[in-house]
C-alpha cells in the first residue's frame, strides 16, 4: 500500500508517469523474488476492474449524447464494403502485431505468470483485488460529488460520469505533471456540455479538487514511509527507487529509439541494394 501510494503522490507532480515505475521498481525492492516483470503483471492484474470502469463511463457518455450513432456509426450501413474493408485491416494489423511481438512476449511469459497468478484463483480476485477497487472507485466518485457540491455544481450521476470520464482522458493525454491545465480543460468542456456550468466556475472547482487531492496524496503517502521505513529508510528507499525509475524510463525510451533508427537503416539499406 506504502509503494502505490508513493507511486500516486509522485504521478501527481512529475510527467510521464513516473510515480508508476517507482511503485513497481518499490515492488521489487521490497518483495523477495519479484521481478520487474511480474510486478508490471501485477499491476496490470490491478488495472482491470479500472479498464472495465472506465469503458463503461466511455460508453455511458457516448450512449447519452443524442444522435451518437447517427452521426458517428451512420456510414456503416451506407458503405458494407468499406466496413468489412477497415474491419478486415484492423484484424490484420492486429495478427501481424502478435506476430511481431511473441518471441518478446513468450521470454516475459515465465515472469508475468507470477505476477498474474491470483488469476487462477477467482474467488481470491474478487475478495482481494476487485472488490477493494470498485469500493476505492466509489470513494473517488464520492470525492468528485463532495466537491461539485461545495462550488454549487449539480451532483448527479451524469456529472459525475463527466467528470471521471473527462480526468480520464486528461490523464492519457498527460504532458504535464498531474496532466495539470489538461485536467481544467477537459472538465470544463465536460461540464459546459453534461450541466452547462460556467467556465470559471469549472476551473474554479477543477484546480481546487487537484490542489487538495495532490496535497492529501503526498501527506499520506509520506505519512505511510515514515510510518513502516522510518524517515531515514525510507527517503532512501523512494530516493533510489525514482533514480531507478527514470533509468527505466530512458533505457524504454532508448529501446524504442535504437530499434527505430535500426529498421530506418535497414530500410535505406533495401533501398541502396535495390538501385
Amino acid at each position: 500500500m506504502t509503494a502505490y501510494a508513493v507511486g500516486v503522490a509522485m504521478n501527481n507532480l512529475l510527467p510521464a508517469n513516473i510515480g508508476t515505475f517507482v511503485t513497481l521498481i518499490m515492488f521489487v525492492a521490497l518483495i523477495p523474488s519479484c521481478t520487474l516483470a511480474g510486478a508490471i503483471a501485477a499491476y496490470l492484474v490491478q488495472k482491470i476492474f479500472f479498464t472495465i470502469a472506465g469503458t463503461f463511463v466511455y460508453l455511458y457518455l457516448f450512449l447519452s449524447v443524442p444522435g451518437s450513432f447517427d452521426v458517428n456509426l451512420g456510414n456503416i450501413s451506407a458503405h458494407p464494403g468499406w466496413t468489412l474493408l477497415i474491419v478486415g485491416g484492423g484484424a490484420f494489423l492486429l495478427v501481424l502485431l502478435a506476430r511481431v511481438f511473441w518471441r518478446s512476449v513468450k521470454k516475459m511469459w515465465l515472469q508475468v505468470k507470477k505476477g498474474g497468478v491470483i488469476l487462477s484463483h477467482p474467488k481470491r480476485y474478487f475478495s482481494h483485488v476487485f472488490l477493494p477497487s470498485f469500493l476505492s472507485y466509489v470513494c473517488k466518485c464520492i470525492v468528485i460529488g463532495i466537491f461539485l457540491a461545495a462550488f454549487t455544481i449539480p451532483v448527479t450521476f451524469e456529472s459525475i460520469m463527466w467528470i471521471a470520464g473527462s480526468g480520464s482522458l486528461a490523464n492519457v493525454a498527460s504532458f504535464t505533471p498531474g496532466a495539470v491545465g489538461v485536467t481544467q480543460a477537459t472538465n470544463a468542456l465536460a461540464l459546459d456540455v453534461c450541466c452547462d456550468v460556467a467556465r470559471n466556475t469549472t476551473i474554479a472547482y477543477s484546480t481546487a479538487q487537484q490542489l487538495i487531492t495532490t496535497a492529501w496524496n503526498i501527506v499520506f503517502a509520506t505519512a505511510l514511509v515514515v510510518i513502516f521505513f522510518g524517515w531515514t529508510g525510507g527517503k532512501k528507499l523512494v530516493s533510489s527507487s525514482y533514480v531507478d525509475a527514470k533509468q527505466q524510463v530512458a533505457d524504454r525510451k532508448e529501446a524504442r529509439k535504437t530499434k527505430r533508427a535500426a529498421r530506418k537503416a535497414e530500410k535505406d539499406g533495401i533501398e541502396s541494394a535495390d538501385d
